[in-house]
């Protein structure tokens, strides 16, 4: 378990996985929210565009992503192109403010392993992600889970 004061984040490793059974019928979900505008569209999407060009979508490797409930952060990974080995892939966050998102940040938790793209329960207080980052014993060598419980919002 990391937990560095310093840090906004708490990250702890998954020992339980969800089964079929613990998932909700999808019948049972709850509607889907209103679309924000941080990621509303003028008129029919007829073919894929980039988002945010030029500050979220870059000349960097940006993947995957998910948005905070209300829709006003975005969470991503960017991989970093001039390592090798090992590859370090970092989670960043991107707040929408007066009509525009912000210029990404690294997350506290993030920026020594390999971390792929994040994805938030639905209340958004949890983000769930792959990571190398090392057990507390220092074991390493596999890609697992991780858990983050946000304590404090960024930003």
């Amino acid at each position: 378990m990391l937990d560095n004061s310093s840090n906004k984040f708490l990250v702890v490793l998954i020992l339980s996985l969800t089964t079929h059974s613990q998932v909700e019928p999808h019948a049972n979900r709850q509607p889907a929210p209103e679309r924000h505008a941080s990621y509303a569209v003028e008129g029919k999407v007829t073919e894929p565009r980039l988002f945010a060009e030029g500050t979220i979508s870059t000349v960097d490797d940006e993947i995957g992503g998910a948005f905070s409930p209300d829709g006003t952060e975005f969470y991503f990974a960017r991989l970093v192109p001039y390592t090798t080995f090992p590859r370090i892939g970092v989670v960043c966050v991107s707040h929408y403010r007066n009509g525009r998102w912000s210029v990404p940040e690294v997350l506290p938790f993030s920026g020594k392993f390999l971390d792929y793209p994040p994805k938030l329960d639905p209340s958004g207080e949890r983000m769930f992600l792959a990571s190398s980052r090392p057990l507390n014993d220092g074991k390493r060598g596999s890609v697992r889970i991780w858990e983050v419980e946000q304590c404090v919002r960024v930003g």
